[in-house]
């Protein structure tokens, strides 16, 4: 068995290089392959971790879906210059009418029974809405009394739009129809309403955001 390996060995040495490729090529094909596609795996697997960015805010929009998301979500982060690190994490077109919130098959972010998971883990900061998602809200102890996380000068814009249900004594909305900040969000027209759960607690962030959203 010596003697044949040192065959082998005596030959591949006296080969061309062209030769030698052609060898390894045909005997180890596999085992380079493997290695390219393990490598390329972990390049893959290290730039995500290096290019991953850190929500500071998150934000869904129920019943509604904005125009252009994409976009809106681009001049948002641009707005609040946002470093490489950091985004916005924001859900569109969240249905709470057609999924069940016992549903075990809603798997997605886009069901009632994910908002409140997101909710649990303190990963919900603002809600665009119609009065059907205010409700839901409530109804799960995930709205609040929006006054308390705005600051002066956003209560004294806040004031004429402030929401508040029938059943309540507490305003947990800003209503955002027929406003130039309905229109920011491309949803002029519709009955559209803002909630603040401020759950993440980046109250700098939301307020700046907010200050944004409200600017004319």
């Amino acid at each position: 068995m010596e003697q044949d390996r040192a065959k082998v060995r005596q030959l591949f040495q006296e080969m061309p290089f062209k030769e030698k490729c052609r060898y390894l090529w045909s005997e180890f094909r596999w085992h380079f392959l493997a290695v390219v596609i393990a490598a390329a795996v972990l390049i893959t697997t290290v730039a995500g971790l290096i290019n991953k960015k850190e929500p500071v805010l998150w934000g869904v929009a129920i019943n509604h879906s904005l125009s252009s998301p994409d976009a809106v979500l681009q001049q948002w982060e641009a707005a609040l210059e946002l470093d490489d690190n950091s985004c916005i994490s924001f859900y569109d077109g969240v249905s709470i009418i057609l999924d069940e919130v016992t549903d075990p098959q809603a798997l997605s972010y886009g069901s009632a029974y994910q908002i409140i998971c997101a909710a649990a883990v303190n990963e919900l900061d603002f809600v665009i809405t119609d009065e059907a998602g205010l409700m839901f809200l409530y109804g799960d102890n995930i709205c609040r009394d929006i006054r308390e996380v705005l600051d002066e000068p956003l209560l004294v814009i806040y004031a004429p739009y402030l929401y508040t249900p029938e059943e309540l004594n507490i305003p947990i909305a800003r209503d955002l129809s027929g406003t130039p900040m309905a229109q920011k969000l491309g949803l002029n027209g519709q009955e559209v309403y803002l909630a603040l759960p401020n759950l993440s607690g980046n109250d700098a962030v939301l307020l700046s955001f907010l200050h944004y959203l409200s600017e004319s």
